[in-house]
């Protein structure tokens, strides 16, 4: 690092001001995680595609001696698989709950006078 002789109490410029590269605007920013995103995806696809040749070639290694080839097939065989997340049952009560509650009909069903031939009554 270079020593350099500068007055008491006048502070260094520090970032990119400095001279170094300018920060990239968001829209840059933004395109470049969704090109990472992208290659991720992509890279997930082949592992899936290509993992039992992937896996051949670590027990190759392995064999011949190399112990980071070991390490890797041991920790991916005791990978423990993530568990499936319960079904979250609905708060509240079902609807043959909801309609048990209700207090029974009292009095007659409205519609069932004309269809049985029913008065409604003693007229007053």
């Amino acid at each position: 690092m270079s020593e350099e002789r500068r007055e008491p109490g006048v502070r260094r410029k520090r970032g990119w001001r400095a001279g170094g590269e300018a920060p990239l605007p968001k829209a840059a920013e933004a395109e470049g995680e969704a090109c990472t995103e992208r290659l991720q995806r992509h890279a997930a696809r082949l592992v899936m595609q290509n993992s039992g040749t992937l896996s051949d070639a670590l027990l190759e290694k392995a064999k011949k001696g190399d112990v980071s080839s070991i390490r890797l097939l041991i920790r991916l065989a005791e990978r423990k698989r993530p568990r499936a997340k319960p079904v979250k049952k609905p708060r509240g009560l079902t609807w043959a709950q909801q309609l048990a509650l209700d207090p029974p009909w009292q009095g007659p069903i409205p519609g069932d006078e004309e269809r049985w031939g029913m008065s409604p009554g003693p007229e007053k």
